[in-house]
């Protein structure tokens, strides 16, 4: 899997706490992805998936 871009922005309303964005390479429903997704929501508050796509060959 390859981290393709990580973004952080402040959140609005509490000081000091910030919400990230990432684009990785790989599908969403791919064993690898997946697992690294699950491990992402043991360890954050909230995670969203906003697009899975597959690859261009």
């Amino acid at each position: 899997m390859n981290l393709v871009r990580i973004e952080s922005r402040p959140m609005r309303r509490e000081l000091g706490r910030y919400r990230f964005f990432i684009d990785i390479e790989g599908r969403e429903d791919s064993d690898e992805v997946a697992a690294a997704i699950n491990g992402l929501k043991s360890k954050a508050e909230w995670v969203r998936v906003l697009g899975s796509y597959p690859a261009n060959s």
